[in-house]
C-alpha cells in the first residue's frame, strides 16, 4: 500500500513494451464492485479468495503484474510467483501512510492491527522477491527507470 505498485508497474511495462495488469483493477472488473465494497460485503477472506483466483488465472509468462500487498498471504500465489521474476517495492509504514492518506478506498487502513500485518508480510515478500527496491524517497519515474535498467542486465546475463 502506497509503494507505487500500480504507477511504477504501468511505467515499467511501458518502458519494456510489455502488457501491464493490475490485480485490484481485474478484481473490480470481474466482480463489478470496488475493493471497499468487496471487503464490506464478503469480508477480507472473501476478497482474498477472489484475489488469489484472479492472480492465478492471470499470471502469465510476459508482462508486469501489480499485486496487492496482501496477495503474498496465499501459499498458492507464493508458489506461482516462484516461476516469475518478482520485485518488492519496499516502503516504510509511515511513508506508506503519508502517501495514501485516508481516502476511504483502502479497507486495511481501518484495521487496528495494521502495524502487525505490515510486519508479518515482510518475510513473505522476502520469500518471493528476486530484488528489493527501497521506494521511500524515490519518484515512480526514477524507480521504473532503475527497474528497467536492472531487468535489462538480468536478461542479458541469462
Amino acid at each position: 500500500m502506497g509503494a507505487g505498485k500500480s504507477t511504477v508497474g504501468r511505467a515499467l511495462a511501458e518502458k519494456l513494451e510489455v502488457p501491464f495488469l493490475d490485480a485490484d483493477a481485474l478484481i473490480e472488473r470481474r466482480t463489478g464492485r470496488t475493493i471497499p465494497e468487496i471487503f464490506e460485503e464478503d469480508g477480507e477472506a472473501g476478497f482474498r479468495q477472489i484475489e488469489e483466483d484472479v492472480i492465478l488465472e492471470q499470471l502469465g509468462p510476459e508482462g508486469v503484474f501489480s499485486l496487492g500487498g496482501g496477495a503474498v498471504n496465499s501459499s498458492a500465489v507464493r508458489k506461482a510467483l516462484r516461476e516469475h521474476f518478482v520485485v518488492w517495492l519496499s516502503i516504510s509504514l509511515d511513508e506508506a501512510l503519508l502517501r495514501v492518506g485516508d481516502d476511504g478506498e483502502r479497507p486495511m487502513l481501518a484495521d487496528p492491527e495494521l502495524g502487525r500485518i505490515y510486519a508479518s508480510r515482510h518475510p513473505l515478500y522476502q520469500e518471493v522477491s528476486d530484488i528489493v527496491v527501497d521506494v521511500n524517497h524515490a519518484s515512480s519515474e526514477d524507480i521504473s527507470e532503475t527497474l528497467a535498467e536492472c531487468l535489462e542486465r538480468v536478461e542479458v546475463a541469462a
